[in-house]
This record gives C-alpha cells, sequence and structure tokens, in this order.
C-alpha cells in the first residue's frame, strides 16, 4: 500500500482536491439547513439566511477550503511524514484507518466553522455524532492514537531506549483505544467547559457557547489529551 501510494501520490492528492470541491456543496447544504432550523427555533433570533439557496460566494469558499484541506491533509501525512514518531508506530493498516478518522474529523470542522460564521452556533448535529465515531474508531481499532494514552519518560535512556510503555498497552490495545479517545474527549470538553465558567465570572457575560464545549470534546476524542491541549492553546490564535 505505501508503495502505491507513492507511486499515485500526485493522483490521490488531486482527487481529494476534487473530492473536497464536491463534497464542499453539499457540506454548505448541510450547513444552511441546521442554520435554518435553529432559527425556526429561536424565532428572537434576527435570521440573516436568505430564503433560497445559500449565498454562491460562501458555497464556493467552502468547496475551495474542503478540497484544499483534504489534499493538504494527505501531503503533510504521507508527503511530509508529518505523523512520524519514534514513540508509536500503529499497525499497517490501522495508519491508514487514522488517516480516515482525521479526513472525517476534518469535514466535520469545515462544517462547523462555515455554520459558526453564519448563526455564531456548533451545532450537535455536528459534533454529537462526530463523538461518537471518533470514540468507536479508537476503540474498534486500538491502534489510531497519535501518542499513547500515558508513557514514563523516566524510564528512558538516551541513545539506548526510549521512554518505556506499560504492558496492558500492549495487551489491551482496544481497551487502551477506547481509554486514550475518552481522556481526549473529557479533557477536551472539560478544559474548555472550565474556561468557559471561568469568563462568565470574571466577565459577567458567556464568552464561549455550549457548542464550543462539545466541539472540543469531538477533537479531543480523535485526536487523544496530548495533541488536544496543544489546539486548545493554537485556537485563540486562530480565532
Amino acid at each position: 500500500m505505501d508503495q502505491f501510494i507513492q507511486d499515485q501520490f500526485e493522483a490521490i492528492a488531486g482527487g481529494l482536491f476534487v473530492f473536497g470541491l464536491l463534497l464542499g456543496p453539499m457540506l454548505d447544504v448541510w450547513s444552511l439547513r441546521m442554520c435554518r432550523q435553529f432559527c425556526e427555533h429561536h424565532p428572537s433570533v434576527n435570521e440573516s439566511l436568505p430564503a433560497g439557496r445559500s449565498d454562491p460566494g460562501i458555497r464556493l469558499l467552502t468547496a475551495l477550503l474542503t478540497g484544499a484541506i483534504l489534499a493538504g491533509y494527505f501531503v503533510a501525512v504521507f508527503g511530509l511524514h508529518m505523523h512520524s514518531t519514534s514513540e508509536v508506530l500503529p499497525a499497517h493498516f490501522w495508519k491508514y484507518g487514522r488517516a480516515g478518522g482525521h479526513l472525517v474529523l476534518l469535514t466535520l470542522l469545515v462544517v462547523a466553522t462555515v455554520t459558526d460564521f453564519r448563526e455564531y452556533i456548533i451545532p450537535d448535529q455536528i459534533t454529537v455524532p462526530g463523538t461518537i465515531a471518533g470514540v468507536l474508531l479508537a476503540t474498534i481499532s486500538g491502534d489510531t492514537q497519535l501518542m499513547h494514552f500515558w508513557v514514563d519518560w523516566n524510564q528512558a535512556v538516551v541513545d539506548l531506549r526510549g521512554p518505556h510503555i506499560s504492558a496492558w498497552i500492549g495487551e489491551h490495545t482496544h481497551w487502551h483505544g477506547f481509554v486514550w479517545s475518552m481522556t481526549g474527549l473529557i479533557a477536551g470538553g472539560g478544559v474548555t467547559w472550565i474556561v468557559r465558567w471561568l469568563s462568565s465570572v470574571v466577565l459577567g457575560q458567556e464568552s464561549l457557547g455550549l457548542g464550543d464545549v462539545t466541539l472540543m470534546a469531538m477533537i479531543g476524542s480523535f485526536l487523544g489529551w496530548q495533541p488536544l491541549v496543544f489546539v486548545f492553546l493554537l485556537a485563540p490564535l486562530c480565532g
């Protein structure tokens, strides 16, 4: 499979970009539908959506963004090998399963971003199924982590051996996948909820919605708790 990917690298990257161009308009329709449902259930909200189809500019931008992100992920992971690590090497099959899960996560994040820009909401229709998918993928595979749930660097010896990885991780891979994903979920949702609560106390108003809490929980279920910390710190800069 690795050799096939290298031989067809440009074709696969181009195919993902074209797939994203085709998928983007469908994601825009889904986003528009969720926004309209929100406005119907919250009549006090000033509806900023057109009565007909969505804005062509938003639809085109969503298509380009989806294509660029999917193709960019493939180039980063399989071309630049940005997920290479000496600590963890997933089983050969699940290396591609992890990539597939990340592409699903990126697709859901595109929908969440477009919807958030439209009505400042991140619906549960995006985050709840996404979180369930992240936990199921990690549990069924037991081998989609970027890094293990826990390693002991105190036992590492420079130039001789790396960090100590507990035996139970190798003996109970599916349980490890479940624990790893759930820890990321709890870390993402928990840290964001704490920040949301603190900001409401200090500022006297909410600076984060519950959608942000469930969004970070979904991200954590796919990435685990360690990358989630970096994502949480990076998010304000992007925001």
